[in-house]
């Protein structure tokens, strides 16, 4: 390829980056090319969401229909070119291409048979875990028990449960015209890609090939229209689709992909493509996870264990001349997109360094991980509308030539930056929610009882949402301290579900024991109340933790006691009225703090081992591939 971008390195705006300088002697004819992730996916509209966040970098209007992207220009399938205006003089072009490789999971998906079904592929994955565990001895920081192992088991499963209940909430607001979200599908969608991509080797070669097939026709319709111009390639890659152009990218520079069909009766080489790559933009990218889970995926472009093979191996792979400058964006909470220390590891252990930038460290950061999405679904999918990502991307790596108008370009020399409401929220309103869920539950028996024994009591609604709050707070503080052992070994989680119990029934334990006590016509004693109360909260603690997988059955039994009470409460009334309502009410108050639970399982499991990537974090512990 004629003439080389010359790079300098600069510091920049904090984050220590080095930065392109074009000059602008030097033609150039840019194509971003975009590879989509998970899910339904549209053809096209993921060059329609990247092309956006170029007309918002250029403060040019993004009136760009669907539509606009299905006339091709050249020989680049799906790839659309931007006429002057609204992009500065200085570019002839400006181009954007897709790969599109979503019909090959979607057909797998829709013959359902052929995947396995969600719970049984969960079970795999921890026997991989396990495998890959024995494998790495020797270089684990920690210890993966049997307990370990069964506790990965009942968190995935329950998660799968949690989310099976969640959609069938969700259909309710469906049929209520409130909103529709096929929380079901994503989780099929989600399960389907991974395993195509990473389990099935003919579909993912088939995957590859559509990459592979893009690429060369980008660099040939160049070569026939702009053979003069220095051709610069830019991969922005979302989700799964991260580890589809990571794979294609090593696959291509060690010599690998499959013969491309033929263009125009000519076969292009298989790596020429690869020379022109010069930057690579990961979103919300699981490349960690493939590493240590999937390591048959890599052994085809690795370093073998032999020093003279080893010299082989890198004498035959391809020299660029330059690096490909990595980018890696992740929000916290996000389930699928982390931090990449296993990748950045892998690179170097593997002589892959040599051919990517992609550092982070006092010098140079190229991982940027943030706080800007609230909700954990959107939160993978919002990067696609957030123009300080992509623009610090365009601003640090792509960088254009200057514009007509350089003052209405924003100086996206910063790395996105976390929003301050953002974890407020995220951390408080799943838990919001399951205390509301918890107060309702209590609330409908305590007005149905009172409404039974007393219809015309004049009790104030603050006195009632106070002995309401009163009574929620103890079973709730019981839920939390019973639940958490089932989701966590760690130690300082299992002394905070105490405090959160304690701490509720020694404030109000004495007003707990006098409406107790105000349920009977002969009540016995505080004391009798407080160790039989006791005993029954250390019974149904210590069959949670013993057996976790009994769920809530051991709280099930609970909620028995205080129906119970409000049976008898009501048996003993002096005046009682339809009992129906009560019994309603029953069924209601076991259902909601069932939901309560449920949903304070998720909301913890997500923090903990998402936003706080402790599951990552340990499974890198276990690999080959820890900082």
């Amino acid at each position: 390829m004629s003439g080389e971008v010359k790079v300098e390195n600069q510091r920049v705006g904090g984050n220590n980056a080095s930065q392109p300088e074009h000059h602008p002697a030097e033609p150039r004819e840019i194509v971003i090319v975009a590879v989509h992730g998970i899910g339904e996916q549209f053809n096209k509209a993921t060059i329609q969401s990247v092309a956006y966040t170029f007309c918002t970098y250029y403060d040019a209007p993004a009136a760009i229909p669907l539509g606009s992207f299905y006339s091709n220009i050249g020989k680049i399938p799906g790839a659309f070119v931007f006429e002057i205006p609204p992009f500065p003089k200085q570019f002839e072009e400006i181009g954007f291409a897709e790969v599109y490789w979503a019909p090959v999971p979607r057909v797998v998906v829709k013959e359902g048979y052929t995947l396995e079904e969600s719970k049984k592929w969960a079970r795999t994955i921890v026997g991989r875990i396990r495998l890959r565990y024995e494998e790495n001895k020797g270089h684990n920081l920690i210890e993966f028990t049997a307990d370990d192992d069964k506790m990965l088991e009942r968190v995935l499963q329950e998660m799968i449960e949690t989310i099976g209940v969640l959609e069938r909430l969700m259909l309710l607001a469906e049929k209520a015209g409130l909103f529709k979200f096929d929380l079901k599908q994503l989780l099929v969608d989600y399960l389907g890609d991974v395993q195509t991509v990473a389990e099935f080797s003919n579909l993912r070669g088939e995957i590859l090939d559509r990459f592979y097939k893009v690429m060369n026709e980008i660099t040939n319709r160049q070569q026939d229209a702009h053979p003069g111009k220095k051709l610069e390639i830019y991969v922005v890659a979302h989700s799964e689709g991260t580890v589809v152009a990571f794979l294609a990218l090593l696959k291509a520079l060690s010599g690998q992909p499959p013969a491309p069909a033929p263009v125009d009766g000519q076969t292009q080489p298989g790596h020429q493509w690869v020379e022109h790559v010069r930057g690579l933009m990961t979103i919300g990218s699981p490349i960690d996870k493939h590493l240590i889970l999937w390591p048959d995926l890599w052994k085809a472009v690795e370093l073998p264990e032999a020093p003279k093979e080893q010299k082989k191996i890198e004498a035959s792979r391809l020299s660029l001349g330059h690096k490909i400058r990595w980018r890696n964006y992740y929000d916290y909470g996000d389930p699928v997109g982390f931090k990449l220390d296993a990748a950045r590891v892998w690179l170097k252990k593997n002589g892959w360094d040599k051919v990517f930038e992609f550092r982070d460290d006092e010098h140079e950061k190229h991982d940027f991980g943030f706080s800007r999405y609230p909700l954990p679904g959107k939160a993978h999918v919002d990067y696609w509308q957030d123009e300080d990502v992509f623009g610090h991307f365009i601003k640090t790596v792509v960088e254009p030539l200057p514009p007509a108008a350089p003052e209405k370009i924003k100086k996206y020399e910063k790395p996105p930056r976390t929003r301050p409401w953002v974890p407020v929220v995220s951390y408080a309103l799943p838990y919001l929610l399951a205390s509301a869920l918890m107060l309702s539950a209590v609330y409908i028996l305590y007005k149905a009882v009172a409404y039974c024994i007393d219809p015309w009591a004049d009790e104030s609604l603050w006195d009632t949402l106070k002995n309401v709050a009163k009574i929620a707070s103890f079973l709730g503080g019981l839920t939390v301290m019973t639940r958490i052992p089932r989701l966590t070994r760690y130690w300082l989680w299992q002394v905070v579900g105490f405090g959160l119990f304690l701490l509720p029934t020694i404030v109000f334990g004495p007003e707990l024991i006098q409406i107790i006590q105000g349920s009977f016509a002969h009540p016995p004693t505080a004391p009798a109340i407080a160790i039989i109360g006791l005993a029954l909260v250390l019974v149904i603690y210590g069959v949670s933790r013993k057996y976790p997988a009994s769920g809530f059955r051991p709280l099930f039994v609970i909620g028995l006691v205080v129906l119970g009470l409000a049976a008898y409460r009501v048996r003993t009334a002096d005046y009682q009225g339809p009992v129906w309502p009560v019994f309603l009410a029953g069924l209601g108050f076991l259902y909601l703090w069932w939901l309560a639970a449920l949903l304070f399982d998720l909301s913890f499991v997500w923090h903990l081992y998402i936003r706080h990537s402790a599951g990552v974090d340990r499974l890198r512990k276990m690999s080959r591939y820890h900082p």
